[in-house]
């Protein structure tokens, strides 16, 4: 009886993460309308650093990466 319990809480818990379309990190109210919403008024967004010879080594990459380029600044 303990294991069917377990499973359904953890069925219960997935369908909940599943169906979850927003997730916010620094707020208890996310955005709808956001995918990601996240709030600081002390610190920021560290993007991977890469020089320009690792970044023109990804091949193919997605419309709308993000990168710092150590070379470039």
């Amino acid at each position: 009886m303990k294991k069917i319990l377990s499973l359904s809480y953890f069925l219960l818990l997935i369908s909940y993460f599943s169906f979850s379309q927003t997730v916010g990190i620094g707020t208890a109210n996310p955005d709808s309308r956001a995918i990601l919403d996240v709030r600081s008024t002390s610190k920021g967004i560290l993007f991977p650093q890469l020089t320009t010879t690792q970044r023109n080594a990804i091949s193919n990459p997605p419309n709308g990466m993000h990168i710092f380029n150590t070379d470039d600044h």
